[in-house]
C-alpha cells in the first residue's frame, strides 16, 4: 500500500535538510522523452532530490511516457 508524503522543496516535511527525497524516474516510450527524463533528472538533482533506479526504494515514482508519436 502506498502512503502519501508531503514534500517541501525536495525534502520530506518532517526530516532534516540533510536528508533528500528519493525519486524513481521511469521512462517509457520514445527517445525524445528519454531526453526529457534526463533533463528532469538534472532538475531534480538541483532541487535537492536523489534519483534511484528502483521504485521500491523511492519516496516518489515518476513515470514519463510518450503519447504523441504513432506506431
Amino acid at each position: 500500500m502506498s502512503v502519501p508524503i508531503q514534500l517541501i522543496n525536495g525534502k520530506r516535511e518532517s526530516e532534516s535538510s540533510a536528508t533528500r527525497a528519493r525519486v524513481a524516474l521511469v521512462t517509457l516510450g520514445c527517445a525524445k522523452n528519454l531526453v526529457d527524463s534526463e533533463i528532469m533528472a538534472g532538475l531534480m538533482a538541483k532541487g535537492n532530490f536523489t534519483t534511484t533506479s528502483d521504485p521500491a526504494d523511492a519516496d516518489v515514482a515518476l513515470a514519463n511516457t510518450c503519447a504523441f508519436i504513432g506506431p
